[in-house]
């Protein structure tokens, strides 16, 4: 009877060790033919994390009972016969949570011990014995050797202990605190960033980069699941690019959505993508991984702010630009991808892309608004610009009249101004009236021209919007009537990121020019006051001109010479 009780207790601290995460080396049977009652074991962590480092202690020695064959004699329940006891050279620990120790240096574990608490491993690296100095792990697998059989607690700079699927000599130990970690990144000049500016039509290259595990505690991962979304004013360039390790891979599936969730298989009406990627052989649990521990997914694809979605691009913003995610997720153990929930969820990760626009405002003297001006702007090659152009139709209904120097009022000809009449002479009608429509307009010839033009509404603004950073030169490239044209202005758009705890990253963009005439509104876009000075009035040709001038000196000049005769013939008296 005593004996049964010593198997079972030995059995439940077996069974304990497998459940709860510490390593043991116990199990004396014959393995490929070696007799291991006269070798030594080893641990091997198989799915080791590159750069940490590991500590190995022993708890306990572990004795077997042997036939006379050097194999393992087992129990009743088929298990090699073990019996754990405190090393000689320590003194045995007080009752704890844990284990219990009879008289003889016997140990076995308590019913509903945990070993997975930081209190455990507190204990467990006081009192057990270092067998070696931290290593640190250089590739997937880390492997201690020349073990002593025994009862060994490892500890990880990844999180606390680690468990074992096996209690051959040769065990191999999975690292259930292992984490998948992902960051979605813009790449620019080679780095990565979380925000960007860039102007319409411009390539912004994302990257998601998952760390990949192949266990999330101990249960296999089988499959990973990598969901991008974009912000409504942008467009995917191409289809994104999946490489596993630096070599690329052709995922289980890539499945396209619209902005109403909707499947598409036309790339720019997607505004979101799932890529799903088989971790296993066949994309389930009963098969082998086929990728190493630690393997890295990268998931990358352009993107670009797109002008025909004039109404959905976010313009300027104080801390929050286009906002686009992503996640990852990942199915292990027992899942059913067609009925499960991923059982690993992580939270989002964000970019933002800023842009901005200029707004110019054309007044006189006076400070009214001035129609009929336009101005051309020129940037870096591949300029693309939103604007708003005014179109003008008979109505008669409508509230505009036409003008003779091609402009636009709301000013009734026949009505007065300050209780004077209207001058009708500078109506192209005194009767036809005009409907405004105000349209979205996208000007810009992509990578070749770099000359916008805009004319200025009767609101007296031209806007060009979707500017990014880079040099330009704003001209006047039609003047209203009667007024005097401006020297060019030539300013540079720069963008500056700094930290911002309220944005959705973390960071924001600030824009600025080294323009002092172009102020930085609140919302991040600029604004620049043009002012036009009416002109002199020169006579036309065959007018008068300046023969005024010319009789008014012959005048002179003759009184003069007149002043001078008399002058002499007094001084000859």
């Amino acid at each position: 009877m005593k004996n049964i009780r010593k198997m079972m207790a030995l059995a439940l601290a077996m069974v304990m060790v497998l459940a709860m995460g510490v390593t043991v080396f116990a199990a004396p049977q014959t393995v490929h033919g070696t007799n291991v009652a006269t070798n030594k074991g080893s641990i091997t962590i198989s799915n080791a994390t590159v750069g940490k480092k590991y500590g190995l202690y022993k708890l306990f020695d572990a004795t077997v009972a042997l036939n006379a064959d050097g194999t393992a004699k087992l129990g009743t329940d088929g298990k090699p016969i073990i019996n754990y006891t405190v090393p000689t050279e320590k003194t045995p620990p007080a009752d704890n949570t844990w284990f219990q120790v009879d008289a003889n240096g016997n140990v076995s574990a308590k019913a509903g011990a945990d070993i997975t608490t930081k209190a455990f491993k507190t204990w467990a690296e006081s009192f057990g014995i270092r067998v070696q100095e931290d290593v640190e792990a250089t590739d997937s697998s880390l492997t201690f050797d020349q073990l002593e059989f025994g009862y060994y607690f490892i500890t990880s700079e990844v999180g606390a202990v680690l468990t074992i699927d096996s209690t051959t000599p040769s065990a191999t130990v999975i690292d259930k605190n292992q984490t998948v970690s992902f960051e979605k990144d813009i790449i620019e000049n080679d780095q990565k960033v979380k925000v960007n500016e860039a102007g319409l039509k411009e390539d912004v290259k994302f990257q998601i980069e998952t760390k990949a595990t192949n266990y999330d505690g101990t249960d296999k991962i089988f499959q990973y699941v990598i969901l991008d979304n974009l912000e409504a004013g942008m467009t995917y360039k191409a289809a994104p690019t999946v490489k596993v390790d630096g070599t690329a891979v052709t995922p289980a599936s890539i499945t396209y959505k619209k902005a109403d969730g909707t499947a598409t298989t036309t790339l720019s009406e997607a505004q979101s993508f799932e890529i799903i990627i088989n971790w296993t052989e066949d994309g389930t649990k009963d098969t082998e991984h086929k990728y190493g521990a630690n393997a890295t997914i990268l998931v990358e694809y352009n993107a670009f702010l797109d002008p025909t979605k004039a109404d959905e691009i976010v313009i300027g913003g104080t801390n929050d630009g286009n906002t686009n995610t992503a996640q990852v997720k990942w199915f292990k153990g027992n899942d059913n991808p067609e009925e499960d929930e991923p059982s690993g969820k992580p939270p989002e990760k964000k970019t933002d892309t800023f842009t901005t626009e200029l707004t110019i405002l054309k007044v006189d003297q006076d400070g009214n608004a001035l129609q009929g001006a336009e101005f051309t702007l020129t940037g870096p090659t591949g300029t693309v610009v939103i604007t708003k152009e005014d179109t003008f139709t008979k109505d008669a209904s409508g509230e505009y009249w036409l003008l003779k120097d091609g402009t636009y009022t709301t000013q009734d000809p026949n009505g007065t101004i300050d209780g004077n009449p209207v001058d009708k002479t500078k109506y192209a009608s005194e009767t036809d009236k005009y409907a405004k429509t105000t349209s979205t307009v996208v000007k810009g010839a992509g990578q070749t021209d770099t000359d916008i033009k805009v004319e200025v509404g009767t609101d007296g603004k031209a806007k060009f919007t979707g500017l990014g950073a880079g040099e330009y030169t704003l001209s006047e490239t039609k003047v209203p009537a009667g007024y005097n044209k401006i020297a060019d202005i030539s300013f540079e758009i720069t963008a500056t990121v700094s930290d911002d705890t309220t944005s959705q990253t973390g960071k924001k963009i600030t824009f600025a020019t080294d323009n002092s005439d172009i102020h930085v509104e609140s919302d991040n876009t600029l604004t620049l006051t043009v002012e036009n000075q009416k002109g002199t009035e020169l006579p036309s040709t065959g007018g008068i001109g300046t023969t005024i001038f010319y009789v008014i000196g012959a005048i002179l000049v003759l009184g003069a010479g007149i002043l001078l005769v008399t002058r002499r013939k007094v001084n000859d008296r």
